[in-house]
């Protein structure tokens, strides 16, 4: 099917699904949830890996002291 999935990895403190699937992922949930930021399509896709399976992922920030900045209500937008 043409349906898109996203994987979502929230557990911020050890996120380690960018591992289970070999790659380097481009944005991480601290990327889309600041709280300074206005969740869009736009800035979604910017921050999504696409596999060639059809499945994204969205994984932890690459810079782990920036988890304090997610505005936890903002997780709940990206649904």
């Amino acid at each position: 099917t043409q349906q898109r999935v996203a994987l979502i990895d929230l557990n911020l403190e050890f996120s380690d699904i960018a591992c289970h699937f070999d790659v380097a992922p481009k944005g991480g949930v601290v990327d889309i949830c600041r709280g300074d930021r206005e969740i869009d399509k736009t800035l979604l896709q910017s921050a999504l890996h696409h596999l060639d399976s059809g499945v994204s992922l969205l994984s932890k920030s690459a810079y782990p002291t920036e988890v304090n900045q997610i505005d936890t209500s903002a997780i709940e937008t990206m649904y």
